[in-house]
Parts: C-alpha cells; structure tokens; sequence
C-alpha cells in the first residue's frame, strides 16, 4: 500500500518537472485521501425536507412576483391611444331648464300664430300652441349654448329635422337662433319671437 510519505514524494517530484497534466498515481491517491478523511455533518436544523419545500416555495413565489411586476411595468410602457371625442348628452342645459312664453306672429310656415307656450324639462322640450296642441322633442346638448331637437314629426310638410339652434339667455329673456333647421314650422316658432323666461321656473 502506497504510504502518504511515498505519495508527498511522487507529488513532489511531479511537481518539480512541470507536466502538462497530473499523474494517475497521484489522483488515485488524493481520491484514497479523500475518501478516507472523516467528516462530519454540519446541517442545521432548519436544513431539513421542510426547509427546503419552503425555499422552493419561496423562490416559485419569487419568481411569480417577478412576473407580475414585469407585466405592470409593460402595460405601463403601453402606449394607449387618444380618448375617445364625448358623445353629445341628450339633456336640456340646465341653464334653460323652465317655461318660457312668447308670441309668433303670422307666417309663411302656416304656423297657428299667437301666444305659445315653451318648457325645458329634462331631456324634453314641450311647446304648446294657442289651441292646446303639445308637441314634444327631445333636446340633445351639443355644444356651448347649442342645442339639437330630434325630427319633426308635427310639420304639415311631414316628418323632417333634427334642428340646431343656438341659445341666448339675457335675464328672463331667451332668443334662439337656428343653425340649421329643415323644419319651417318648428322654426317659425322658435326664431319668430322672443320668449320671456315664467316667474318660479
């Protein structure tokens, strides 16, 4: 059996001629050292089956973390396009919310002239015509002191519309100008007068 005095001497000498690559002797022994030696376990209790299933939880959570945070921080990176233009709001401005009354004259429109009756309510205009006649329209907000009212359905001349009209509120005093209106009837009575706002409403 090869001593470890004989082994420090092929060492030694393998040394002092500088090959390239150890000898097999020489790893055979160092592996016979090694295997040799005692040793001695240095696990701590915390090493046990369960510490290792909680690193591995540990590192899977770690990992899905990982995941989450990148896929924050792409949607954050995520170029959104622009916002979408709001639609126009069916509703009276409130400003105009009340009953107005005014007087329309005779017109080309065969409108019934005489005394009529205006009211803003919610979402709807009602206006009233000397006999008692309601006619209702929905009113649509579509820009500062602009307002669009759905078809006419009450015009001799059959069913026609919308109508676009700009607003004007002066004290109790509402005149409203047509931006663009085919109904001739509904638009002899808006413009064809001025109308007087009505106390309490």
């Amino acid at each position: 059996m090869t001593s470890e005095h004989d082994t420090a001497r092929r060492v030694a000498r393998w040394l002092e001629e500088g090959p390239l690559e150890p000898p097999d002797a020489a790893v055979r022994a160092a592996i016979r050292l090694a295997v040799a030696s005692p040793r001695r376990s240095r696990r701590l209790p915390w090493q046990g089956g369960a510490a290792r299933r909680l690193t591995s939880l540990l590192a899977t959570a770690a990992v899905a973390a990982a995941v989450v945070i990148g896929v924050v921080a792409f949607a954050s990176r995520t170029s959104v396009g622009p916002a979408a233009a709001p639609t126009p709001t069916a509703s009276a401005a409130p400003a105009l919310t009340g009953s107005y009354t005014g007087t329309v004259a005779p017109n080309s429109a065969s409108t019934e002239p005489g005394a009529w009756r205006l009211a803003f309510i919610s979402v709807e205009l009602l206006y009233t015509n000397p006999s008692g006649g309601t006619i209702t329209q929905i009113v649509t907000v579509v820009g500062p002191n602009e307002i669009s009212l759905s078809p006419d359905t009450a015009c001799a001349q059959g069913t026609v519309g919308p109508g676009d009209y700009h607003w004007t509120l002066t004290g109790t005093t509402l005149k409203l100008d047509a931006l663009n209106d085919p109904s001739p009837c509904r638009k002899a009575v808006l413009t064809g007068t001025t109308w007087t706002r009505q106390p309490g409403s």
